[in-house]
């Protein structure tokens, strides 16, 4: 008796693993998703300028009378306004390949996918199973100590920045999303931990 209670005791540690690969998954794909409709949008930036580059290349004036200086100042004003149109695109290019989004956008949805699996397999053995049909808590914390360690580091794929004001914005204007996890909510009691919000 006394080991079975000692042994759920034991398992409490492992809802707290559960609880905080929640939460870094909860902000992972909140900021994916926001940085995959920033990608987006500069993408739809760089198609409607190139439209309209393209647009401005065919439109000729020759159905109209024009005299000489006209056709001037309109060539001149049409390939001024046609480069203009080129840099921006480019400077919008070179933007989105410099802050490397399908890039971070692949490798954090690949983490959000090992997080799942991992929240999978502990909600498994904490919630679903019997306590003594569990693994041994001893053996289980070694065999899976390693896969929480690596996937509760997350500063290689956002910096504190980011992550600080991804918790922001999730707390301050999201709050649906965040509805019974930790640190929002108290797990146990499911109340909100206001002080962590107003932090």
């Amino acid at each position: 008796m006394k080991n079975k209670i000692e042994e759920d005791v034991n398992w409490k540690k492992i809802r707290d693993w559960y609880n905080t690969l929640n939460y870094y998954s909860k902000i992972f794909q909140f900021f994916v998703q926001d940085m995959k409709d920033t990608e987006s949008l500069y993408g739809w930036w760089i198609i409607v300028i190139s439209s309209v580059t393209s647009f401005i290349t065919l439109i000729t004036v020759e159905p109209f009378p024009l005299t000489n200086s006209h056709n001037i100042y309109y060539s001149w004003a049409k390939n001024v306004f046609i480069s203009v149109l080129t840099v921006i695109t480019t400077l919008i290019a070179s933007w989105v390949k410099k802050k490397a989004f399908v890039k971070r956008i692949q490798e954090i949805d690949k983490r959000i996918a090992r997080l799942d699996k991992f929240l999978g397999k502990l909600d498994y053995q904490v919630r679903l199973l019997p306590i003594d049909e569990r693994e041994r808590y001893t053996v289980f914390v070694e065999n899976n100590r390693e896969e929480y360690t690596d996937l509760s580091i997350y500063s290689n794929l956002l910096s504190p920045s980011e992550f600080i004001y991804t918790v922001y914005v999730i707390t301050r204007f999201h709050t649906p999303i965040i509805r019974d996890t930790w640190p929002w909510y108290d797990t146990k009691t499911m109340r909100p931990r206001k002080n962590f919000a107003e932090d």
